[in-house]
């Protein structure tokens, strides 16, 4: 997590899915392979201008509550914590007045949850 930085692609993982995609990107990159259990992310520069854009998580843990080698629960505890505002996704983003507009993917965000309410619902399909 603390290796995210805009231009270098990060990846962590406990499989060995997306190493294509770092061969196939032109820069730094970083690749993590952690045991089954931690937590998974992909930080792709190419995914947009902001953090959110670019960091995709697999899986999401929670923080261990005993120190790991020399590394304190606090700091890994920060460490979850920064990768999961990293990868909120805002729903309205500032602009230079301080008006909130709409995030990029906000109209696409509502279309998806109505779909899924929808079909929660049984009435997807019903006129």
């Amino acid at each position: 997590m603390r290796c995210i930085t805009p231009g270098t692609f990060v990846l962590q993982t406990s499989d060995g899915s997306g190493l294509e995609a770092v061969a196939g990107f032109d820069g730094p990159a970083i690749v993590a392979m952690v045991p089954e259990g931690c937590a998974t992310f992909i930080h792709d520069p190419r995914g947009g201008a902001e953090g959110w854009q670019r960091l995709t998580i697999g899986q999401m843990v929670e923080a261990p509550k005993k120190a790991i080698g020399g590394v304190s629960s606090w700091q890994m505890a920060e460490d979850v914590r920064q990768l999961t505002d990293l990868a909120r996704t805002p729903f309205a983003v500032p602009g230079p007045d301080g008006v909130g507009k709409p995030a990029l993917g906000a109209d696409d965000a509502v279309d998806r949850m109505t779909q899924w309410l929808l079909g929660q619902s049984g009435l997807q399909g019903e006129n």
